[in-house]
């Protein structure tokens, strides 16, 4: 007799009975089991009889142990007969079991949860996809195309050392120290430090005071931090900061030219270099779009489902975003705990930024293989073995990368995220 009752965020609680007559078998087995391990004077290792086994752990460890036995065993046919989708590790006890009589015990597991969508979100994403536009693509001569020429000139300026006063469009070179309240701020110091005086990437006023200081020459002023500035312990405050101008360069700016174009790479004149800036910018546009219309339409699904977030899926998504969040971070070069410390921040600070996403993430997975059971979308066996070969060969260099990667999991991945593309092509043409 196995009773199943439903508990939140999607547990379950599953009460199940083994008659005796079921169970009594795996008593010798847990006799054996126990044998093999003690060490009984006058018996070789596991054939001690049960008599004496009972005599040096008693009856009840033995029973315990086969109970332990016999309910893995009596689960594997509940989740069969029942057709539940377990997933984590399950809890079990057992709350009953005495030689003669039912071993009752009791298992608290997560399951997948069970996903209700409305039908609302068919006729909205529809209405959506229905009003989306095409990217246009970007003309050769549009602003966007001329500021990125200009840009590209920019950092080609040459630059020569002058001896005059700092003017707009000079790289200058400079010491400075800011305070607050006469005590330097961290990260507030640094030495030849370069800058172009125009650029504005410090705050408002600071490189209109050095325009007119020359190298050599030492400066001391006040300024006010913006209401907005991104540290919020300095937004608004007064600060004094401590100048030393060091060199003042002049930047002469290349002529744009066919000769530029030909000089940033292999671009035929100016008219095949403004193209692929323009081939570039389209497509970035194009992707940038296609992000944007893919949340919208993720938003509507998600505005119109029901379910119990199991627990269990959001910490694995949480962990694995957490991984790849310290793994960028030690790329580039310093410690995740140097990182913190910088931020002023704890894993369990970064873990909580995350969560928000962490459980779009995981409603979206699951909204997505309710669609795809609803729509009948499997990939090919041919499919999932093309793109796990795509993947394979991205590792081209690694010698026998087949016996370093785990197959069964490439495998699952593969065919989740081939899954997950032809799921896009169906909402994309609705």
């Amino acid at each position: 007799m196995t009773e199943i009752k439903n508990l939140p965020k999607s547990k379950i609680e599953v009460i199940s009975k083994i008659p005796f007559s079921q169970w009594e078998k795996y008593i010798e087995s847990a006799v054996k089991k126990f044998a093999q391990s003690m060490k009984i004077e006058g018996f070789r290792p596991g054939k001690a009889p049960r008599e004496v086994i009972e005599q040096n752990v008693g009856q009840d460890a033995i029973l315990y142990e086969a109970g332990e036995m016999a309910m893995k065993k009596h689960w594997e046919s509940v989740i069969r007969e029942n057709k539940l989708q377990v997933i984590g590790r399950p809890r079990g006890d057992i709350q009953a079991i005495s030689l003669g009589n039912d071993l009752e015990y009791r298992i608290v597991t997560d399951v997948m949860p069970e996903v209700k969508m409305n039908d609302i979100w068919k006729e909205k994403v529809k209405d959506f996809v229905s009003k989306e536009k095409s990217s246009e693509k970007i003309d050769i001569d549009s602003p966007e195309v001329t500021k990125e020429i200009n840009r590209l000139a920019q950092s080609r300026a040459l630059h020569s050392v002058v001896e005059r006063e700092a003017q707009e469009g000079d790289n200058v070179k400079l010491d400075f120290q800011v305070l607050v309240d006469k005590v330097p701020i961290e990260g507030g110091t640094s030495k030849d430090h370069a800058i172009i005086l125009g650029s504005g990437v410090f705050i408002p006023g600071f490189e209109e005071k050095i325009i007119g200081m020359k190298s050599g020459e030492e400066k001391t002023f006040e300024l006010a931090f913006p209401e907005t500035y991104h540290a919020k312990h300095l937004a608004g405050k007064n600060a004094t900061f401590e100048v030393k101008l060091n060199v003042v360069e002049q930047r002469e700016l290349p002529e744009i030219n066919d000769a530029f174009a030909i000089s940033i790479g292999k671009f035929k004149d100016l008219s095949d270099l403004k193209l692929s800036i323009s081939k570039g910018m389209t497509q970035e546009k194009y992707e940038r779009e296609e992000q944007e219309k893919r949340s919208h339409i993720m938003d509507i699904l998600l505005e119109n489902v029901e379910m119990e977030l199991p627990e269990i899926l959001l910490e694995e998504e949480l962990h694995a975003m957490l991984h790849d969040f310290e793994y960028r971070v030690t790329s580039s070069g310093i410690s995740f705990e140097q990182y913190l410390q910088q931020v002023k921040k704890t894993r369990e600070d970064i873990s909580e930024m995350f969560k928000e996403s962490a459980k779009k993430r995981v409603m979206g997975n699951l909204v997505f293989s309710e669609i795809a059971q609803e729509e009948k979308i499997e990939p090919s066996s041919q499919e999932i073995q093309t793109h796990m070969n795509s993947t394979l060969a991205q590792y081209g260099g690694v010698k026998d990368i087949e016996k370093k990667i785990d197959m069964n999991r490439l495998y699952a991945l593969s065919r989740g995220e081939l899954m997950n593309n032809k799921v896009w092509e169906i909402l994309e043409k609705k």
